[in-house]
């Protein structure tokens, strides 16, 4: 965080970015479900697996919750949110994570070109956005604990 930055202001910030990221979530399953519904189109009713989605939004919800309330409990002790070894260590999962994410995309787009010919099966699009996200954050999330534990950035 540069020197002349309010931390006050930049929580209220990440505050207000949480709860609209939040709303953003909720509004996206319920607009998932009044379609699911049939209400928008061809429904064909509500299969109660569907409610299982629930749990992973409520995951992401909860670790929202949890990183906002942390870096609050951070400033509020005066500490600095990141340290240039922090800093690096993220920037290095983040490089890597998009990387893997690419090659992956990549390999994705020749399965899809070449499903048909080898009689593979296909992978519907709501199914492959859910993997795209939990590759992602898995990949970053797994990245940032190696790079932490391993001592150098």
């Amino acid at each position: 965080m540069a020197k002349n930055e309010n931390p006050v202001k930049k929580m209220r910030v990440m505050r207000i970015s949480a709860g609209l990221f939040a709303a953003l979530v909720v509004a996206f399953w319920l607009l998932i479900l009044y379609v699911e519904m049939g209400y928008l189109g061809p429904g064909e009713g509500i299969n109660p697996l569907f409610f299982v989605t629930l749990l992973p939004l409520a995951v992401m919800l909860g670790l929202l919750v949890f990183i906002v309330r942390r870096h609050e409990k951070t400033l509020k002790a005066g500490m600095p949110l990141k340290d240039e070894r922090s800093e690096r260590i993220d920037n290095r999962a983040g490089k890597y994570a998009m990387t893997g994410t690419v090659w992956f995309l990549l390999a994705t787009g020749f399965y899809q070109m070449f499903m048909e010919e080898l009689g593979l099966p296909d992978i519907a699009l709501r199914h492959f956005i859910w993997i795209v996200f939990f590759l992602t954050m898995g990949l970053f999330v797994g990245f940032k604990l190696y790079f932490s534990r391993k001592g150098e950035a």
